[in-house]
């Protein structure tokens, strides 16, 4: 027998008792509020080429201005060593961002609770992101054929694709809500 239940990620969320933010961000080294708070992941394609689509993604972070970002290294997949050292370079010359090797699932689910935007490729945009209400922008094909929510923005690895999702997901914020700084 087959029962169709969808995600069982979202019971997990039902069940939520939130850290607040102040300290969840007191605890990860960000200041609680300056600018729109980015949460980043990403990780390694199945096909390569995650090494060009990371430059991509950090090239588009780094043309935004006054965001204070989380990055949450990649998963153990073959290509994460790349990932996680670009990474590495990207947080060191930013003050306002953080690189988290990982987070315990109650930290995970109160940072998106607290984010303003979720950037990246990681099947937590598609499944867990739309019961916070938070814009995705989902880059390129690892999420390729699942159902997603009106909150996600597809691009490709593109710097400019990135950039342009990134403005949409700016606005989405702006006219809900909650309001980036």
């Amino acid at each position: 027998r087959v029962h169709k239940t969808g995600a069982p990620g979202i019971d997990r969320i039902a069940c939520l008792d939130p850290i607040p933010p102040a300290r969840l961000l007191a605890d990860l080294g960000i200041a609680e509020a300056r600018g729109p708070l980015l949460l980043v992941l990403f990780h390694p394609q199945t096909r390569g080429g995650s090494h060009q689509q990371v430059d991509a993604l950090l090239d588009a972070l780094g043309a935004i201005g006054s965001a204070r970002m989380v990055l949450i290294g990649p998963n153990a997949d073959s290509g994460n060593r790349e990932i996680r050292n670009r990474m590495e370079s990207f947080v060191a010359a930013r003050p306002e961002t953080v690189l988290v090797p990982s987070l315990e699932d109650r930290s995970f689910l109160s940072l998106m609770a607290c984010a303003d935007i979720m950037v990246g490729n990681s099947s937590s945009g598609i499944i867990e992101a739309p019961s916070f209400g938070l814009p995705v922008v989902n880059i390129g094909a690892r999420q390729a054929g699942r159902t997603r929510g009106s909150n996600v923005i597809d691009c490709d690895a593109e710097v400019n694709q990135i950039r342009a999702a990134l403005e949409r997901a700016v606005e989405t914020r702006r006219n809900s809500d909650r309001l980036v700084d």
